[in-house]
């Protein structure tokens, strides 16, 4: 099928969680793919926690799939496909962008280099630490996430991993802010959330960056 479509004059980068947590996943990752499919060199993606087996099966993608497609292959060959999905970015070499943040096991932006996909799950603690931690303002190095999975990084924490790596900023998704982007840490942190009004109680508002 040829589209008679113009190449985007930007490029694009979402960062995880196309599915799960509300109505149309189908549809986002379906779009998502397509654009991908249509622009390789303009359309990043970065992976996500719900981008995950183990996530994603109580997160509503699964039960979405099946009512609308009831065949079991399609919802697997997705999986498959997500095990692909790199789990970073970098941005003019000052920029590191990821889904979760940071964590103990991650010190040097060459281990996000090295990673080898087809990843299955985030058994390993590095890949746990970059798809589901949060910052914290009550810490400053690291703690337990009260998600009961991942991480929660502090001020300290962050300052050391940007001064050895060279980097100015983070940028993440991951959790709902109440204005869709929030900066912290003194504008070394930013969380960027794209949808709005959240599984339809947060009334937060969405935000690109």
């Amino acid at each position: 099928l040829a589209l008679d479509l113009p190449i985007p004059s930007s490029r694009y980068l979402f960062l995880g969680d196309f599915v799960d947590r509300g109505e149309f996943s189908t549809e986002c990752i379906t779009l998502i793919y397509a654009l991908k499919y249509l622009y390789p060199n303009h359309i990043l993606i970065i992976r996500g926690n719900h981008e995950f087996l183990s996530t994603t099966l109580g997160g509503g993608f699964a039960a979405e799939i099946e009512q609308l497609y009831p065949r079991k292959s399609l919802f697997n060959h997705f999986i498959e496909s997500f095990e692909y999905m790199p789990l970073s970015a970098l941005l003019f070499n000052k920029i590191l962008c990821m889904h979760g943040g940071i964590c103990p096991e991650l010190y040097s932006i060459s281990q996000l280099e090295q990673i080898e996909r087809p990843i299955a799950d985030y058994d390993d603690p590095l890949y746990c630490g970059i798809v589901w931690s949060d910052p914290s303002f009550t810490i400053t190095d690291f703690l337990p996430s009260r998600r009961g999975t991942g991480w929660l990084f502090g001020s300290d924490a962050l300052n050391l991993f940007l001064e050895q790596n060279n980097l100015n900023t983070i940028i993440r998704g991951h959790e709902c802010v109440q204005e869709g982007c929030e900066w912290c840490f003194d504008g070394q942190l930013l969380t960027v959330f794209s949808a709005s009004n959240y599984c339809g109680t947060s009334m937060n508002k969405a935000a690109v960056v």
